[in-house]
């Protein structure tokens, strides 16, 4: 495959085709200093040398450190430390059963 080809990549939202550039993220030193989300990232952990994804140790807003996998940081599927997402997800569920008390 030719550079030019793998420089584009298509990725399927909804029915729609959208193109995207090669946002050049994939080399570990690369990362270092970035933030995705709630995560900053401060040096390159390791690499899983069974599923060669590279992890990163973060750290959060809340200033909690944890290693993550690069991957998850650059799809956003992870966007913050287990603590702040359980206290996330605790008010929003307050919320929705004071919600369910109020109608019931």
């Amino acid at each position: 495959m030719s550079k030019e080809r793998r420089r584009w990549r298509v990725s399927l939202a909804g029915a729609k085709f959208k193109m995207t550039a090669y946002n050049g993220l994939h080399d570990k030193e690369d990362m270092i200093g970035l933030r995705f989300n709630k995560w900053t990232v401060l040096e390159y952990s390791h690499k899983n040398e069974r599923s060669g994804n590279w992890y990163y140790l973060c750290q959060c807003d809340c200033g909690a450190l944890s290693q993550v996998k690069g991957s998850s940081l650059r799809n956003g599927n992870s966007k913050q430390c287990k603590k702040c997402a359980n206290k996330e997800n605790g008010r929003k569920n307050f919320i929705l059963r004071m919600k369910a008390e109020i109608f019931i």
